[in-house]
């Protein structure tokens, strides 16, 4: 793994996931997809310590500390179990990854900030049009990704 790469990417994801217009309702999530990636394409340890640091970046930009930062761990923790039992490897696949993590995580940071402070962060419609945002276009970002972080090939370790 190439830390200072993942640093740059996430710090990189997490500008621009910042940078998109709050009005907008339907965009996608960068952190999920490159938590996504993560957990798919790089060893079990390093997966969920990756989770639980977008996860932490992610806490960063939004509007409290905490329920981010175990949601992206709990969900990159599962993504990088289940990697060893089911292949990803067609571009349907892994947008149908992306739109599952980004509904759980979502689930699990709304619950947890009703926990904290009694509000809900997420919206069902705002919930469901971004993990349908983010499945359709990060796919696509995976090849720049694993160019960035000189992923050597897309196979699947078992």
């Amino acid at each position: 793994m190439r830390w200072f790469s993942f640093a740059a990417l996430i710090l990189a994801a997490a500008i621009l996931q910042a940078a998109l217009p709050s009005g907008w309702a339907m965009k996608p999530d960068l952190l999920i997809i490159s938590m996504v990636f993560f957990s798919m394409y790089y060893n079990t340890t390093e997966a969920i310590i990756t989770s639980f640091a977008i996860g932490f970046a992610a806490d960063l930009i939004g509007p409290m500390m905490g329920p981010a930062f175990l949601g992206f761990g709990i969900t990159g923790t599962l993504l990088a179990y289940i990697r060893h039992i089911l292949a990803f490897q067609r571009m349907v696949f892994q947008g149908a990854v992306i739109f599952m993590a980004t509904i759980l995580t979502g689930i699990i940071i709304s619950w947890l900030s009703y926990i904290k402070q009694g509000q809900d962060l997420y919206t069902l419609r705002t919930l469901l049009l971004t993990a349908l945002m983010s499945a359709v276009l990060g796919p696509f970002l995976f090849v720049p990704m694993a160019m960035l972080m000189r992923t050597k090939s897309f196979s699947f370790r078992r």
